[in-house]
Order: C-alpha cells, then structure tokens, then sequence
C-alpha cells in the first residue's frame, strides 16, 4: 500500500500556480540593522500571490514538472539514482486528465457526469509474471462527493473514511467484496497549510528490485485532503505497524519548502 502522507515524502505533490521560476523564503527580517530603512521593512521583497510545484529534490531522487500555458502538469520527469524516465499526461476540453503515458504503459480516466473520476485503467503492454496487462478500478463516492472505495475487478477494494473537516483519516482494504476488512493506513495530524496535492494530484510510485529501480509509474492521487500529513500509521497484515512523521517549512503562502530531506521548488508569482 502506497503511503500517501505526502506519498512518504519523496512522491510529496506540492500545489498552487503562477510563473516565474524561484524558490521563496519562509524568513522574514523584522527588525536588526535595516540598511537605514526607518520603517523597520525589507526594501525591494516581492510579494508572492501564488506557486506552482516545479520540482521535488531528494538524497537520491529528483523530480521536475513540465505545465502547458493553463498550468496544467503536462509531462513529469524522473531521475531516481541512475534511473531516468517520465510520463506525458493528456486532458480533456475540461482540463480533466484522460491519459498518463508512462514507460510501457498507460493510464485511462473516464468520468462520471459530475465530473468524478468512475474508473481509472491500467494497461501494461510488458507484463511480468507478477503483473497483469489490464488493471480497472472502480471509485464510488457519497453524497458529499468524497471517494469511499475503490474496487479492482477481483473483488479487492480500498475503502476511505474521513475527519470532519475532510482529510483522508482512515483507508481500509479486503481482498475480496464480502471482507474482512484490515486498517492500512491512518492519518494522526495535520497542518493548518495548504495541502501539498491541490493542484497538481499525482503520486509518482516507483518498483524496486534487487538490482534497482525496475519502472517509476505516475498515477492520478485518489485521496481527499486539505492540509498536510505530519504523521501517519501504516499497518501490516501480521498485525505490526509503522509511524512516519514529517516536519515541514514553509513559504509565506503556506506552500511546503521541505519535508525529511525532500526540497520542493516552485515558479510563482
């Protein structure tokens, strides 16, 4: 199960929009020796309005955003140690993705009437043994248009519960229609920030195996939140769990600057 905290840091999403390449501080100068500015304010600070993710750096792994004139996330580049690729995503006279064009594979999003995502399928055009070369999820919602399963065709679903200001709290998964249900994720806390995800709602997974990174695929992120996750219980199936928790800085929009070791940069304005 992908942790979404963030997608465990490295896959962080972060939201916003505008242009202009730059990196904001989140340092203000209040007071001290003002160069002879009597007003006690920084001369010469732009003021920023809004900020579009451009990139996430890790210790081993960077991520680059490519947006069309909308702003929209048109193609997403990865390097992730010696491994480099990306994805091209295409939408609809809506601005709603309809495509994600990975290595290998692609990804089909059909919607409902009211705009909600009703099925997103996977086709691989290499499967593995351990893979299948068709993978479609069903998404149902309730009346507040919040996803609260989504279902694979085997009869294996995700189902989602959410606090009441409306982040994602819980997301239980079965193996099969009739259960048992099993906890696979909790979110503890959040931030009063802006939520990472907003606008730009990809999580970026990438396959590992022994002699490294196999594929990094990207997918439309299902999950609801308005703020950040600073710490999240993931559970296993024998019963044992694991806490993550993230300590964050921010820009003066409230845009995350890092989390863990990932560094995020923006283009606002």
């Amino acid at each position: 199960m992908r942790l979404a905290c963030l997608s465990i840091v490295v896959l962080l999403l972060i939201s916003g929009c505008g242009d202009g390449d730059v990196s904001p501080s989140n340092n203000s100068n209040n007071g001290g020796n003002n160069g002879g500015n009597p007003t006690g304010n920084v001369p010469n600070t732009p003021q920023i309005t809004s900020c579009l993710l451009s990139g996430v750096t890790t210790s081993y792994s960077t991520y680059t955003y490519v947006r069309n004139d909308a702003g929209l996330v048109t193609a997403i580049n990865y390097k992730y140690g010696s491994y480099t690729g990306g994805c091209t995503i295409e939408y609809n006279a809506d601005g709603l993705v309809t495509r994600i064009n990975d290595d290998n594979f692609y990804r089909l999003y059909a919607y409902n009437s009211v705009g909600k995502i009703e099925t997103e399928t996977t086709i691989n055009e290499k499967p593995t043994q351990i893979e299948t070369s068709k993978v479609v999820i069903t998404f149902g919602y309730n009346d507040l248009g919040q996803m609260v399963t989504a279902t694979y065709g085997n009869g294996a679903y995700f189902r989602y519960e959410y606090d009441t200001e409306g982040n994602t709290k819980k997301i239980y998964f079965s193996q099969t229609q009739s259960g048992p249900e099993m906890l696979s994720l909790e979110y503890l806390e959040f931030d009063d920030k802006i939520f990472s995800n907003k606008t730009a709602p990809f999580s970026i997974e990438a396959t590992l195996t022994l002699s490294g990174v196999q594929s990094i695929r990207t997918k439309l992120n299902m999950e609801t939140m308005l703020h950040n996750c600073k710490s999240a219980k993931q559970y296993s199936g024998d019963g044992s769990s694991r806490t993550f928790s993230f300590d964050f800085t921010y820009n003066q929009l409230g845009n995350p600057l890092t989390a863990g070791d990932a560094t995020f940069s923006y283009s606002c304005k």
